[in-house]
């Protein structure tokens, strides 16, 4: 089994060999890209026939302008608007001020966070350490017979 090290220094050594053959493969797809968008471009805008608005057979029919009315808003509404608005703003700060005493209790207190943290770093320790041995106990294992101190 290859360790990290040696796999970075495996993939290192594999990009430089790879480089030649995914080069010119990402400069044709954008050659092929480019030819595209220039195919696209080249497309002349679709023109009207020749007798549009013209009153014959081929013309579209107009509607008479319609008029439509203002944009006033009575008082009541625009009240009415204030208020929702005023409310909408009300819930957003009381489901800020929620979710802000939820993380507090789930992070705990100054003291709380600190004894985690210490019990993280003797947890990181121990789990070395029971590493350390275990490695120790297969590398024993390991020594042929006419070499070990029995």
């Amino acid at each position: 089994m290859k360790t990290f090290n040696q796999f970075q220094q495996d993939l290192q050594e594999a990009i430089p060999l790879a480089a030649p053959f995914i080069l010119p493969a990402a400069a044709a797809a954008l050659g092929a890209a480019g030819m595209i968008y220039q195919a696209r471009k080249k497309q002349p805008p679709p023109q009207p026939s020749p007798d549009y608005g013209q009153g014959g057979e081929t013309a579209k029919p107009r509607k008479p302008a319609v008029q439509r009315p203002s944009e006033k808003t009575p008082a009541a509404k625009t009240y009415d608007q204030v208020i929702r608005d005023r409310r909408r703003a009300e819930a957003q700060a009381r489901r800020e001020d929620e979710a802000k005493q939820g993380i507090e209790r789930l992070l705990g207190s100054d003291a709380d966070r600190a004894a985690a943290a210490r019990a993280r770093e003797q947890n990181r320790i121990r789990s070395r350490q029971q590493s350390t041995r275990r490695r120790m106990g297969q590398a024993g294992q390991n020594i042929p017979p006419e070499h070990r101190a029995d």
